[in-house]
């Protein structure tokens, strides 16, 4: 009989503390849901320019989170990218105003159209980058522009690309066909390397005019190795707007409409200003030095 009831009480114990246990799990389980429940979120956030010293007057921006790899915002707004994006089709950034934080992922597309992003009349889009060495980029790839603007936009619209950060490369025709838009550059950017298939079809005329017996030296003397900005409409303007530099002093070649810096309507304006006395010929090389 003694030894039944010490059983009993060892069992007894051994129910109790299990249950002490379960009790114990549970409220630390219920603790733990309600902290991360109530937790602050992890916010995205940060100037356009992506520097806190900013004098620019820059705000900071909370940036919505976009976690698709296959596609981008259909809606105005301030999105950040996780993951990199390969697109079917280019682009279309809605009408209004609408930023992109790269936030150091790439875009490119794999499918149809002309460019990876087309901006069309009445839309502001903003392209940026908060990541460490400016590593975000747009990839275009074979017989594509990084970014261009639709060949119906009428001299006088609003269609504006604003680059604070990021780098526009590998794409095959042009880097930002600027058409009839206005582009404004600040901050550090990295517009290289794109344009070698444009210039290719350059050289073929050339040498093609040439064995016509026309003479197309005169308008292109020096055929550069690629085409990363073009100005070619009298309507469009590209804009140094504060501080600017190309990353790493990577130079842009820019094509205008011939003549001198001053036919790509604003490009020079505001240089002295913010490069502090640096020679334009430091970083760009444009058409216009051949003539």
């Amino acid at each position: 009989m003694k030894q039944l009831f010490t059983k009993l009480r060892e069992s007894k114990m051994s129910f109790f503390s299990c249950g002490i246990f379960i009790i114990v799990l549970f409220v630390s389980t219920m603790l733990t849901a309600k902290n991360n429940m109530y937790a602050a979120p992890d916010d995205h956030s940060h100037k356009v320019c992506n520097d806190a010293g900013c004098s620019d007057n820059h705000s900071d921006i909370t940036w919505e989170e976009w976690t698709s790899d296959n596609s981008l915002p259909q809606t105005t707004g301030n999105f950040y990218l996780t993951k990199d994006i390969v697109l079917d089709d280019e682009w279309e950034p809605a009408e209004g105003d609408v930023k992109l934080c790269l936030n150091g992922k790439s875009i490119r597309v794999n499918g149809n159209g002309d460019s990876v992003i087309r901006i069309l009349t009445d839309r502001n889009f903003t392209l940026c980058d908060c990541s460490d060495g400016n590593s975000g980029k747009i990839i275009g790839g074979v017989n594509r522009n990084g970014v261009s603007f639709a060949a119906t936009i009428p001299p006088g619209s609003n269609a504006v690309f604003n680059m604070y950060g990021g780098c526009i490369t590998d794409n095959d025709e042009i880097g930002v066909d600027c058409n009839s838009g206005k582009v404004f550059l600040s901050g550090t950017v990295d517009i290289s390397g794109n344009g070698s298939l444009r210039i290719s079809m350059l050289n073929m005329m050339k040498d093609f005019a040439a064995s016509q017996g026309i003479d197309l030296e005169s308008m292109w003397r020096t055929l550069k190795e690629f085409m990363d900005i073009a100005a070619l409409s009298e309507n469009s303007t590209v804009t140094i707007e504060n501080t600017f530099n190309f990353k790493e002093n990577k130079k842009a070649y820019i094509f205008i409409n011939g003549g001198d810096m001053s036919s790509c309507g604003t490009f020079t304006s505001d240089w002295s200003k913010y490069m502090n006395g640096a020679s334009p010929a430091d970083y760009f090389i444009s058409s216009a030095d051949a003539l």
